[in-house]
């Protein structure tokens, strides 16, 4: 069986132009749904919830809006984390114009500074339209869905883009706003390249170890199979660390003083871009490196269909992976389904050698 230079195994050519030509459709398909939800004659925007974390798909997920904004012509006026947000400085950065929210899987209580964030923000800005990219919905607490129900009830202009169709009929069933469903965001990256040279060897168990995870991945284990998660190399936690030195200056002193702040914006953002292309590029680094994935983490098979890596995706703790593969990524040639470890192990074996 022939290998491509990212260390995909491909059963032939055409499994590989039908993968890339569903990879440019859901590219498209991701540009075309934000472009038709903007305001007509938009030319900038803010961004908010900028991934100040090392999860990699959330980097994925805010380059891929990134790349969608540059292809649609709007410029990015203003951006913030979760701890940076001030209401002030946005308005003053961008007086008139669209809020955006980064999607991803936190539309919740599961994650509950995202979603402070996201109900902040909406009280902040009644006046704007708010658009929440492509997400997925989690709520374990009534309460906290309360909430998030009356907040976006009472905000005028409100568009809730889901990126499955659990969460479309969640939505539909609970929110009284706009619901527009849509690829995630990561998608608009379009194809990759390895970011190194590298042998591949092996099969990779790329596996959650935190709420969302489930379990029935822990079985895929043996010869040949290395297990692991998300996770940063020395250098590139150097080269991450140091990029994330300006958002932190800002918080402590930058923020405090308009004029210098507003000098160090350009290099405020120049930052974040760069602790994202880190993450990402490290992320796919660690893919690249084996013959086959198996993964319970909805970007790792986002990155594996980008990378060209033949992989198995189990589902998560919410349905977020499987309502994926279901609406958007079943179709491709090198992404299958497990519902258990012996599935995933008929899979895989094969490349452990």
């Amino acid at each position: 069986m022939p290998e491509d230079g990212t260390g995909g195994p491909y059963a032939s050519e055409s499994a590989a132009e039908r993968t890339g030509s569903l990879i440019e459709r859901l590219a498209t398909q991701t540009v075309t749904a934000l472009g038709e939800l903007l305001p007509p004659g938009t030319t900038s925007v803010a961004l908010l919830d900028f991934p100040y974390h090392r999860n990699s798909g959330d980097s994925a997920i805010w380059l891929g809006v990134r790349r969608t904004l540059e292809r649609l012509g709007v410029r990015v006026a203003y951006v913030s984390d979760t701890a940076r947000y001030r209401p002030d400085r946005l308005r003053e950065a961008l007086p008139v114009g669209p809020i955006l929210l980064l999607g991803g899987g936190n539309f919740g209580d599961l994650w509950p500074g995202h979603q402070e964030l996201r109900v902040q923000v909406l009280r902040d800005f009644p006046d704007r339209t708010v658009i929440q990219l492509p997400q997925s919905i989690a709520f374990r607490d009534d309460r906290a869905l309360d909430e998030a129900r009356r907040v976006t009830a009472e905000h005028p202009d409100f568009v809730f883009m889901v990126r499955e169709r659990r969460s479309l009929a969640f939505a539909q069933e609970n929110f009284d706003v706009r619901v527009v469903l849509a690829p995630d965001s990561a998608f608009a990256n379009g194809p990759l390249s390895p970011p190194r040279p590298v042998r591949p060897e092996g099969v990779l168990c790329l596996a959650r170890d935190d709420v969302e995870g489930t379990g029935l991945i822990n079985g895929v284990v043996g010869p040949g199979i290395r297990r692991a998660d998300w996770v940063m190399p020395r250098v590139p936690e150097l080269r991450w660390k140091a990029a994330r030195g300006l958002p932190k200056a800002e918080r402590h002193l930058l923020g405090r003083h308009g004029v210098a702040y507003r000098a160090a914006r350009p290099a405020l953002y120049a930052a974040y871009e760069s602790m994202a292309r880190v993450s990402v590029e490290t992320a796919t680094g660690l893919l690249c490196t084996a013959r086959y994935v198996v993964t319970d983490r909805l970007h790792a098979h986002v990155l594996c269909l980008l990378l060209g890596i033949r992989h198995t995706v189990f589902d998560n703790s919410y349905g977020k992976v499987g309502g994926t593969y279901e609406a958007w990524t079943s179709g491709s040639d090198i992404a299958r389904w497990a519902t258990s470890a012996d599935e995933a192990l008929a899979h895989c074996s094969r490349y452990a050698s």
